[in-house]
């Protein structure tokens, strides 16, 4: 009776602070607040000594039920055993109630509060019409075992039986007299059983926050199918964009936006490389995932760098397509800008194709050799030896067909040092160092 009568004492004492609350006026709203939280502070205590006695009474009663094999003693048990549960379940609750009613204001509005606390508080609002309902069945239960326990006084006492000690302490003290062994004794079986039951309630409560907030999470891989994208050529590249398709339920806002809140870190940015090694961290709120109970299996990401447009190093890194294109558009031209006549023959022959390397850039270049025979109007045939080059300038592993267009273009005939047209293979080298006024790096011959 006194469980019941303590859980209903709450309700009354909840009820009874709101109403005082709501019924004063609104200059009087701040005091009558200041007094409903001092009022407020003695229900945790009264919680926590129903919850006791409501296990002495749920031990008392399987000890009886075993004794005496009663099934009104039984059910007694069981309303004891599932209030026990009920007021376990909400335990948490009670105590974060508790640790915000001690909480100063001036702590209050200095934000000097723990993460934890505040996490607590939140996953009470959160829900509140849920954790409502929760105390108000944890509480209202008192009041059926009230009523079955007034029951049970009432039912034992007109019978005057002696059997159920902790209903009538009258009773207790008549047993007591008649055979103290029999009630301040309790066989070993008997211990053992009351003690794994009230074991079994223990055990069940705090298995149940255990999983609540160490198991009861999703878990979420935030790194897992993070990509890069890249502007500019190998060693010189730098990061443009990050994209991240994390997988979870999109139609929870919550979720999607903690998401979309992330923020990434790259152990390196900028002058990057085709072989290089990025690591990709996201930088998340850690305690909107503890109250969201997201549990981050993968933070970071190691992405090698690759695929980036690039320099030639060396002749075996020209493809043999862009040899042949470059070959196909000089002859192209070649023939187009000087076509034979009666008075001109012009004799191209392909001479070789050239990587010519510079700083900051290379070029392509590939060299013909024109075996010239001209007539004058006398029919006079003269014959000469000239070398035509055809440069695609700043060359890289992105030149194709397709994207031809996008490349400069020269030319004209070599010239050596002395500014003088060469008419020897051998001078084909040396000759490519004078097309450009910039100072070349090398000249590798590919082909």
């Amino acid at each position: 009776m006194i469980v019941g009568a303590l859980l209903l004492f709450i309700i009354v004492y909840l009820k009874g602070i709101s109403g005082s609350i709501s019924s004063n006026s609104l200059s009087d709203s701040m005091s009558s607040i200041s007094s409903a939280i001092q009022s407020l502070k003695l229900i945790p205590p009264c919680y926590y000594i129903a919850m006791v006695l409501c296990l002495y009474v749920c031990f008392f009663s399987i000890i009886n039920t075993r004794k005496h094999k009663d099934i009104k003693t039984t059910i007694l048990a069981g309303l004891s055993g599932i209030n026990v549960l009920l007021l376990i379940i909400n335990f948490k609750t009670i105590s974060t109630i508790q640790s915000l009613l001690s909480l100063d204001l001036s702590d209050v509005f200095s934000g000097k509060i723990s993460s934890g606390l505040v996490s607590d508080a939140y996953n009470i609002l959160k829900n509140p019409e849920e954790t409502v309902n929760s105390l108000i069945l944890a509480l209202g239960f008192g009041a059926v075992i009230l009523a079955y326990s007034i029951y049970l006084f009432v039912t034992y006492y007109k019978k005057e039986q002696q059997t159920y000690e902790t209903i009538s302490l009258n009773s207790l003290k008549k047993t007591n007299a008649a055979n103290k062994k029999d009630t301040l004794s309790f066989t070993r079986k008997q211990k053992t059983i009351g003690c794994l039951v009230i074991g079994l309630l223990l055990a069940m409560g705090i298995g149940y926050y255990i999983w609540d907030d160490y198991l009861n999470y999703t878990n979420i891989d935030l790194a897992k199918n993070i990509n890069l994208s890249y502007k500019g050529i190998s060693g010189e590249a730098y990061i443009d964009d990050v994209t991240n398709n994390v997988e979870y339920d999109k139609s929870n806002k919550e979720i999607a936006d903690f998401v979309n809140s992330i923020e990434y870190n790259y152990s390196k940015d900028e002058n990057l490389e085709n072989g290089d090694s990025v690591t990709v961290t996201t930088v998340y709120n850690k305690d909107t995932a503890d109250k969201l109970k997201l549990h981050v299996t993968s933070a970071s990401k190691v992405i090698k760098v690759e695929n980036l447009i690039h320099r030639f190093k060396e002749a075996k890194e020209v493809p043999k397509d862009t040899i042949a294109l470059i070959k196909d558009k000089a002859l192209t031209y070649l023939k187009n800008e000087y076509t034979n006549d009666y008075y001109e023959t012009y004799r191209f022959s392909y001479c070789g194709t050239y990587l010519v390397k510079y700083n900051k850039k290379d070029s392509l270049v590939a060299v013909f050799k024109d075996n010239h025979t001209s007539k004058d109007y006398y029919d006079t045939v003269t014959t000469s030896t000239d070398y035509y080059y055809y440069e695609i300038t700043n060359v890289n592993s992105d030149l194709n067909n397709e994207t031809f267009g996008n490349y400069s273009t020269y030319k004209s005939m070599l010239k050596d040092n002395e500014d003088e047209y060469i008419k020897r293979d051998d001078d084909i080298a040396s000759s490519l160092h004078n097309i450009n006024s910039e100072i070349t790096e090398d000249v590798i011959e590919v082909d």
